[in-house]
């Protein structure tokens, strides 16, 4: 009878590391973030489209729906341990950084940028260079059912 290899661990049995329930978590609360902006702009409508704003209430309905769509995706597929979501999210956190960018740089009022610049620059390289090295580390890529030792 074959000795059982007491080694190997079937990739569903790998315990979700703490810091990936804390990513899932805080992405799920940008998820309910984005809804809540995307409910308030079509029960507000009428409020908005009266206000004669130069951001056209479509492209906020639009932002709110989009990014609710895709956070609740990556929220569920780092909760669940999808071989493809650090990949994605990585992906969708530079996305979503670069849009945080070009709406402060481009749509929001200009002296509130060049007041708190300095520190939306600190926050976003503190929470994007986090968020890519906690989906970096060996437990996490063991999570997403990756091998994190290096053949060469």
């Amino acid at each position: 009878m074959p000795e059982r290899n007491l080694a190997f661990v079937y990739p569903w049995e790998h315990k979700r590391p703490g810091m990936i329930s804390l990513i899932s978590v805080l992405v799920f609360l940008a998820c309910l973030f984005h809804l809540l902006q995307f409910i308030q702009v079509l029960l507000q409508w009428d409020i908005l489209s009266s206000l004669g704003l130069t951001l056209s209430p479509i492209y906020i309905l639009l932002d709110g729906l989009i990014w609710s769509l895709l956070a609740g995706f990556l929220s569920w597929s780092f909760w669940t341990g999808k071989p493809w979501s650090p990949v994605l999210g990585k992906i969708i956190g530079l996305v979503y950084l670069a849009g945080f960018w070009i709406e402060s740089i481009w749509i929001a009022e200009p002296a509130g940028l060049s007041t708190r610049w300095p520190l939306n620059l600190f926050l976003s390289l503190l929470c994007i260079g986090g968020f890519w090295r906690i989906l970096s580390r060996h437990s996490s890529q063991a999570y997403f059912s990756r091998n994190p030792v290096k053949i060469s």
